[in-house]
């Protein structure tokens, strides 16, 4: 994003993309008020896996959430993926 935009449009569209992010996310609101098509979808999402995992961690005091440690790996690696073949130094 902010190689393709100017800062101000940077800035505003990542503030966006988190309050987003924090909202579907289980962060604000929880996942159990989305519909089932949409929870499973958003179940998927980074934030989702890290917020699951510490819960169930932090609060339940469960050992390491595995399947939550996936999510966020594969999201890294796709996130590195794309970040390496849309990169230009210009």
């Amino acid at each position: 994003m902010a190689g393709t935009l100017r800062a101000e449009a940077t800035l505003g569209l990542a503030n966006f993309v988190f309050l987003l992010l924090l909202a579907g996310g289980g962060v604000i609101l929880p996942l159990s008020k989305f519909p089932s098509g949409v929870h499973h979808a958003l179940d998927a999402l980074p934030i989702s896996a890290l917020t699951n995992g510490l819960r169930d961690v932090l609060q339940h005091g469960a050992t390491l959430p595995w399947g939550d440690v996936g999510i966020l790996a594969a999201w890294a690696v796709a996130a590195i993926t794309v970040a390496a073949r849309s990169f230009k130094w210009e």
